[in-house]
């Protein structure tokens, strides 16, 4: 099959609002070997530091994040126990990046009294943060479908029925698989709401510089930063490690190296 029929299908099957749902059923097969572990479980609920989460398991990406990522233990806890060690109960929080909600959900029983902004640009995933928003009641916890740069504007991104989204266009996929998500800057959308936030974590598949430049305004505060840095994503936006960290301490950051994840990025708290 040539790619040009590829794309005819390809485009017919997104009109009639089957290619995710195709999509959905290949990477269920694909992994099927992990989502057997729940055998019909529909949620997955887990506690620590006294604060009880349930997360729904109604998605494949669900349930394969859960049954691999916590064979060690708790997922990312060196990342959730610094956040953690950051809030307080009346704090506000930014969570750019959110992907499913895993640490929005955290940040939002933690800040009982507060607020958290969870920023997710991938639809997929977006669906997702929103029902574990709602299993866990979390009333104080704001979601936005948007991405998040240095300017704001209309960007497109590589359609993803499952898992992660990124800024990037992946090198060997066809350009008739992009999508339109609306991109905004932290400083306009906090500015326009009155919002100061106390901590921001940032997760972003290699666009933190990008990030960063767009909330100035908000950086020039005492604002507390927990970013996970890609390395090797970096490299697509012409960016680099010692770039996002030499920046954070030419404004007066100091940096903490927390280690690196279960994907070996390194994870930095950022605070003056």
């Amino acid at each position: 099959m040539n790619n040009y029929i590829k794309i005819i299908i390809r485009f017919l099957l997104r009109k009639i609002g089957l290619l995710n749902w195709l999509r959905k059923i290949r990477y269920k097969r694909q992994h099927g070997n992990y989502i057997k572990q729940f055998k019909g479980q529909t949620k997955y609920s887990l506690e620590y530091r006294n604060i009880a989460l349930t997360f729904s398991l109604a998605d494949p990406f669900s349930a394969i994040f859960f049954s691999s990522q916590f064979k060690k233990g708790i997922y990312e806890e060196k990342g959730l126990e610094v956040m953690l060690n950051s809030l307080t109960e009346n704090g506000v929080v930014i969570d750019v990046g959110a992907n499913i909600g895993y640490f929005t959900c955290f940040a939002g029983k933690y800040c009982s009294s507060g607020h958290v902004y969870a920023f997710e640009m991938g639809k997929s995933n977006f669906d997702i943060l929103n029902e574990n928003v709602l299993l866990n009641r979390l009333n104080n916890v704001t979601t936005e479908c948007y991405a998040v740069a240095d300017l704001s504007s209309e960007v497109l991104i590589q359609d993803s029925a499952v898992g992660n989204a990124v800024l990037k266009i992946i090198e060997g996929k066809s350009q008739d698989d992009l999508v339109s998500v609306r991109c905004i800057t932290l400083d306009e959308y906090c500015t326009t709401r009155n919002i100061f936030p106390d901590f921001i974590k940032i997760d972003v598949e290699g666009a933190e510089m990008k990030v960063l430049k767009g909330m100035t305004e908000i950086l020039s505060s005492k604002v507390k930063l927990l970013i996970e840095i890609h390395e090797t994503d970096l490299k697509y936006f012409q960016s680099s490690k010692e770039e996002v960290l030499n920046y954070l301490k030419s404004i007066g950051f100091k940096l903490e190296i927390i280690g690196n994840d279960v994907q070996k990025n390194l994870l930095v708290l950022a605070s003056k």
